[in-house]
């Protein structure tokens, strides 16, 4: 028997099971079936289709679903006969089950559904590579994008509001005992995170920044701090994934030792490095030769190819943070060229998103600012949200966005003379206050500190009230 001879996954039992569970008139079960997001083509045996999609109906109505009134509207449509008659419903209520069990038969439907979905689509992608045109990068993109596709309109039961409600609590109960002063995954600089209080689950930050700024050394560096943060549970590490587009896996891997070492990466390279630098860089790779860290350095990257090996890599180790180094080398294979680069950049950033909600997990995505800050007269240099290049859905998608300069690097600005000083502009914040954070940054060093007075307005290092000027979106 051939692939396509094979019967594909489904359970007839199981579909006749949920259909007598509605015609017996419980509402609960349409509810279930919302729930899990099953419409009629969840179905494989085509009378089932035909029966739930009039239940469906009547229910979109408002009117009462039962095998009466099912019978009925069947008949006035014509398609009773279809479904073998009103002694074929008559049969799905003898086989139904209690409303206390229905759950378990409409997982197995929309499992089965699920399966029959990834299986089409397998045929099509077959199909593309015998008969298409598109290179392979194009089909993989492709083939990814159908099956996330398919696994967001298929996707879990949805957590019921009063789960959501207990589960807030204990996650509010949890932050305060432990008062931290955190809501999420901290970045290892204090002044950043008493602003932003980490970076939190399912949200996706946008730090961007002119070229030369540090942005990939800030970025690499939040990544190192937590890929060595140890889990309070069990003391191992936790796992960041990285995308790096522009840098390449050795080049990060001799910044963050030199960065973590204290020595001048530049001097050490061309074989100025004292024995004592030396060792402080061996000393650093003992370290993070330990890190959690997963690297992934191929250029050209599809957004789609960067999910699904965001979710290969979540499967074999969980990650509690995603870098991307930079959108600006992304692409979206599934649109076409036509379609232009800024609605090209707008499936990107509400990709970005979509797979920080779906990993349960914060994403930092870093950026370029356009040439406007360095043209301004008035604040030469000064960047502002919507300086964001290519697309203004960054900024819509984004929950946080961080404008990182340094003063020194603009003549005109009344801290010129502070080579030492980096600001993070905090300038959208979603859950919190906006603000600016002053750092100093070591260039010799590529490293980011704190400063003693980093955040300006606040009041309380503990979480109190917050000075004038700081406004809170939401």
């Amino acid at each position: 028997m051939t692939a396509t001879e094979r019967i594909p996954p489904y359970s007839e039992e199981s579909e006749k099971a949920m259909l007598g569970c509605i015609l017996c008139g419980d509402d609960r079960v349409m509810d279930l079936c919302a729930r899990y997001r099953l419409t009629a083509e969840a179905f494989y045996v085509p009378a089932h289709r035909v029966v739930f999609a009039a239940a469906s109906s009547l229910q979109a109505a408002n009117e009462p679903v039962n095998v009466t009134s099912v019978c009925q509207a069947m008949r006035d449509a014509g398609t009773l006969d279809s479904a073998g008659g009103s002694a074929a419903l008559e049969r799905m209520v003898d086989a139904a089950v209690t409303a206390a069990h229905a759950e378990y038969f409409v997982n197995i439907v929309a499992e089965k559904a699920k399966l029959r979905a990834i299986i089409e689509k397998c045929r099509e992608t077959e199909q593309a590579c015998f008969d298409s045109q598109e290179d392979a990068a194009e089909i993989l993109a492709a083939h990814g994008a159908g099956l996330a596709a398919i696994e967001a309109a298929r996707s879990d039961a949805v957590e019921e509001w009063p789960d959501t409600i207990k589960s807030a609590v204990a996650h509010v109960e949890k932050i305060t005992q432990e008062r931290r002063g955190l809501a999420g995954i901290a970045t290892g600089l204090a002044n950043l995170d008493k602003l932003c209080l980490g970076l939190r689950p399912q949200e996706m930050t946008i730090l961007a920044a002119r070229p030369s700024m540090g942005k990939t050394s800030l970025g690499m560096q939040i990544a190192e701090y937590v890929a060595l943060t140890p889990r309070p549970e069990d003391g191992k590490h936790l796992h960041v994934g990285v995308f790096s587009l522009e840098m390449g896996r050795e080049a990060l891997a001799i910044r963050m030792m030199c960065c973590r070492g204290k020595v001048d990466s530049f001097k050490l390279m061309r074989g100025w490095g004292s024995a004592a630098e030396l060792g402080r860089v061996v000393g650093s790779a003992d370290a993070l030769v330990h890190a959690g860290l997963h690297v992934d350095d191929e250029g050209g990257l599809d957004i789609q190819q960067v999910r699904i090996r965001a979710r290969r890599w979540h499967r074999k180790h969980p990650l509690s943070l995603i870098v991307l180094d930079y959108v600006g080398l992304l692409t979206d294979g599934s649109r076409r060229h036509t379609d232009g680069r800024q609605n090209e950049v707008s499936a990107i950033s509400a990709s970005l998103k979509g797979m920080a909600k779906e990993l349960n997990l914060p994403v930092l995505a870093l950026c370029q600012l356009s040439r406007a800050p360095d043209q301004r007269q008035a604040s030469r240099g000064v960047p502002r949200i919507s300086d964001l290049r290519e697309s203004g859905s960054l900024e819509q998608d984004a929950d946080s966005v961080w404008l990182l300069r340094r003063p020194c690097k603009y003549d005109e600005d009344e801290n010129c003379n502070d080579k030492t000083l980096a600001i993070i502009d905090v300038a959208k914040q979603r859950n919190g206050p906006t603000g600016e954070v002053r750092l100093n940054f070591n260039e010799e060093f590529t490293r980011f500190e704190d400063r003693v007075h980093g955040v300006d307005g606040l009041q309380s290092v503990d979480g109190g009230p917050y000075g004038s000027g700081h406004e809170t979106e939401y």
